[in-house]
């Protein structure tokens, strides 16, 4: 074995990790600005409650929805998204779950996954 042959063998190939492996959404993100109104379900003493408000959309893709909120919402919730007509679309309504909700300054930015929500039927 060579002086060269043997330096080759201390140096390990340089592994390139591709960032997306630890991606976990299967669609990517669109940014979206827009206030919708939500129907929000859930469960409160054992009793099922509903409270209409309205969310600040931060992003949005085929499988879920980052929002900006007020108050903080419970994960598991349920909601209907309701997005308003834009030009010759019609008016929508999507159903979600919420799956995660973080305090930041000024409120709580929750993620939702669409066709999670138990009415989702």
């Amino acid at each position: 074995m060579t002086m060269s042959q043997a330096a080759l063998k201390l140096v390990t190939p340089i592994v390139e990790v591709d960032a997306l492996l630890f991606e976990r959404r299967r669609d990517a993100r669109r940014p979206m600005d827009g206030r919708v109104t939500v129907l929000r379900r859930y469960r409160k003493e054992g009793e099922q409650r509903s409270k209409i408000s309205a969310i600040d959309l931060l992003d949005i893709s085929s499988t879920g929805l980052g929002a900006f909120t007020s108050e903080p919402v419970e994960v598991g919730s349920d909601l209907t998204v309701m997005f308003p007509a834009h030009g010759p679309d019609g008016a929508c309504d999507s159903s979600c779950r919420v799956v995660r909700c973080i305090k930041r300054d000024g409120g709580y930015e929750i993620g939702a996954r669409f066709g999670m929500s138990h009415s989702a039927a």
